[in-house]
């Protein structure tokens, strides 16, 4: 028996699996039919957008008000363009160090043969791809639903006032900091997506090519996105003291004696 505690993580050989087996007709077709079915359902949520926007533009040019709706789609259009453009910028370069890293012959343990194993990395990698567009429209469409507080932001004027706490001018709790706490918290909800795919990427293959646990590669890339997640919650800690000022431990909402010199 092998030892599993080696650098490539033998473990107990594994039952050789042969992809010939595999329907791949019917995983064809499946796909297929997914990808008709998941056009369908972009086909119908345009029109409902269509719709809404049409009412809307009815409403609006009959206040004379045009221009802003126009405003609106626009900023939420560029917003959700931003995002995607965003995730797909964090996500496939990871996917393709994993790739890259992933792309070796397997061990004498695999399930698979050297070519089978070629061919399913290659499915995995496809369908990592597939994992980060779906993950990156599904983020999208939370920083365009907040176009609100980006336009507060973009448009944001001093109040000339500023509080006693921190020195700083009132239109920055009122515009700014909304509008960095939605990018942080996006951030963190890319990073974790990030995370989860690579993570089962890395396991999916590395099960393939018969190792028993991460090779050291996967290791080092998974921690230093870990790091990355520590390191934006700690922007979260620090951002969290300027919302002391909303703080309602005490006898009146805002800063009391323990907020001042305590948290």
């Amino acid at each position: 028996m092998s030892d599993s505690s080696g650098i490539e993580g033998r473990g107990r050989p594994l039952d050789k699996i042969d992809l010939g087996d595999l329907d791949l007709g019917r995983i064809r077709r499946f796909m297929r039919w997914g990808l008709w079915l998941l056009g369908l359902i972009l086909v119908w949520t345009g029109l409902n957008w269509a719709q809404t926007f049409y009412t809307d533009w009815l409403w609006f040019q009959g206040v004379g008000h045009q221009a802003v709706l126009v405003k609106i789609v626009t900023t939420r259009a560029v917003l959700f363009v931003l995002a995607v453009a965003v995730f797909l910028t964090l996500a496939l370069p990871n996917l393709y160090v994993a790739a890259r890293s992933t792309d070796r012959p397997p061990l004498a343990n695999a399930a698979l043969q050297p070519a089978d194993y070629h061919f399913a990395h290659k499915f995995l990698v496809r369908a990592g791809i597939g994992a980060v567009v779906l993950f990156a429209l599904v983020l999208a469409a939370h920083p365009a639903s907040q176009w609100e507080s980006v336009l507060l932001f973009l448009n944001r004027v001093p109040f000339g006032e500023t509080d006693p706490i921190f020195g700083r001018d009132f239109s920055f709790l009122i515009f700014t900091l909304p509008a960095v706490r939605l990018v942080h918290g996006w951030l963190i909800a890319a990073v974790t997506s990030v995370g989860l795919i690579v993570l089962a990427f890395h396991y999916l293959t590395g099960r393939l090519r018969g190792e028993a646990r991460f090779w050291e590669g996967a290791r080092v890339q998974l921690a230093v996105l870990v790091a990355v997640m520590f390191l934006l919650i700690a922007a979260g800690h620090w951002l969290g003291r300027y919302e002391l000022l909303y703080s309602p431990t005490g006898a009146v909402f805002g800063v009391g004696y323990t907020d001042d010199h305590v948290n």
